[in-house]
């Protein structure tokens, strides 16, 4: 399965939710005694690998004060997520999100900082109450980190698994519109300001192969396959480059 929100994960470790997980929140209302308040994602090279926002947002700071932390036979004082986790509050139609990147080795933005989706936010570490370098994204609705309820299930802690990949038809910042299915497509209409006269393909990076690239109205369009989905968008090459 593809990660949106970091291409170098492979494999969740640990699920949204109740577990028997001993290092995870205890919770006596939880099957199994404790809960996850996230998802964990790893990879077989996924130390420093780059983190990325799935949605727009605004970066917040971290409600995540230094605790005294007992893990791994280690002592250490930092905050649960680790002191480099980054908070992206994300407003929705109905309600607003607060999607929280734990463990990060780095983060490259700051609090009061707006992203768009595909910005990158950090790089994936193990500080914090971590055994080894993963992501642990969680999702909440009440603000930045709060500690889980041990007396009740807190209903504001919400699944995070939708937030992984981009939201359909979300924009990235690279230009990219982002959509799910093999026959799905998004036509993004050229600016204005694209030269006729020149070929537009767009090409992110490695991952993204151009499937095609075909003429619309005076102006050139590329057509992109992302691992099975499809997506258009524009940006400027000179003409003699061949995308055939």
């Amino acid at each position: 399965m593809a990660f949106d929100i970091c291409p170098a994960a492979t494999t969740v470790t640990q699920s949204f939710g109740d577990t028997t997980f001993a290092l995870e929140w205890p919770a006596p209302w939880a099957a199994g005694g404790f809960f996850h308040a996230g998802i964990d994602l790893v990879g077989a090279d996924i130390d420093r690998k780059p983190v990325f926002a799935t949605r727009p947002g605004t970066i917040v700071a971290m409600d995540d004060p230094v605790h005294t932390i007992h893990i791994a036979g280690q002592t250490i004082e930092e905050p649960f997520l680790g002191p480099n986790a980054v908070c992206l509050m994300v407003t929705e139609q109905d309600r607003t999100v607060f999607i929280e990147y734990g463990h990060l080795a780095s983060a490259s933005v700051s609090a009061g900082q707006e992203v768009q989706a595909g910005d990158e936010l950090g790089t994936v570490g193990t500080r914090g109450a971590s055994t080894g370098a993963h992501l642990h994204v969680e999702v909440r609705t009440d603000g930045p980190h709060q500690q889980v309820r041990t007396d009740v299930r807190d209903a504001a802690i919400i699944d995070p698994e939708p937030y992984l990949t981009h939201a359909p038809g979300a924009v990235l910042a690279t230009g990219v519109s982002h959509t799910g299915g093999e026959s799905s497509m998004v036509i993004i209409p050229a600016p204005a300001a694209v030269n006729p006269a020149r070929l537009d393909v767009f090409v992110i990076d490695a991952n993204l192969n151009v499937a095609r690239t075909f003429s619309d109205g005076g102006a050139h369009m590329a057509v992109i396959n992302v691992d099975g989905s499809f997506a258009q968008g524009w940006t400027r090459i000179n003409v003699d480059v061949s995308t055939s």
